[in-house]
């Protein structure tokens, strides 16, 4: 397939779907929400922290010190032609390109205030989109694509200013409170530690 072509638009609707199912939308329309949560540590303290939690990321920048993510509601994985979707609604195993599966999470997750698709596209994704030389499989590899959808980012300004930024569309009213609360206390678990 070139990338100057289309996919098929049932298909993306079937993994549009497919993904909603697994990962259904408490709220409709929840806001971002923004907190500013003062100067703190260094976000390697913070890092140091975090750094066991399921899903960890830090995205370094050089316009600020550094955006941490942290347990994603839903993990988006494909490999071989395979797509699984793990989240709060079950697992999903469906038949997929991983650039379909791609188009399909940012058109079910994309636009969410306060939300984050973070992962990587490996390179056998090119091979869907133009002739690459095709790598031998060692078995046991990483997924061609793997995503993480994250309600919650911790970030750092150049400044050291911490701020979280989050979505409560997946998680009931109080479970939005736990997770702002863990994060609070992440934060304060690495001042207390500096």
């Amino acid at each position: 397939m070139a990338w100057s072509d289309q996919p098929c638009p049932t298909i993306i609707a079937q993994l549009v779907a497919g993904l909603q199912r697994v990962v259904p939308p408490v709220h409709q329309q929840r806001q971002r929400v923004l907190q500013d949560l003062g100067v703190g540590p260094s976000t390697e303290a913070v890092a140091e922290i975090l750094h066991d939690e399921p899903g960890f990321v830090w995205l370094d920048g050089t316009a600020w010190q550094g955006d941490l993510l942290a347990r994603p509601v839903a993990v988006i994985r494909q490999q071989a032609g395979v797509a699984t979707i793990d989240g709060p609604g079950g697992t999903q195993r469906l038949e997929a390109r991983g650039i379909d599966l791609l188009d399909a999470a940012l058109q079910a997750f994309g636009g969410v205030p306060g939300a984050a698709l973070v992962g990587y596209i490996g390179y056998e994704i090119g091979g869907e989109l133009e002739s690459v030389e095709a790598r031998p499989s060692v078995g046991g590899e990483l997924p061609d694509l793997a995503l993480g959808l994250y309600d919650a980012t911790l970030h750092c300004d150049a400044d050291g200013r911490w701020s979280l930024e989050s979505t409560g569309r997946w998680r009931h009213d109080d479970g939005l409170s736990r997770s702002t609360q863990r994060w609070r206390d992440w934060l304060a678990q690495a001042r207390d530690s500096a």
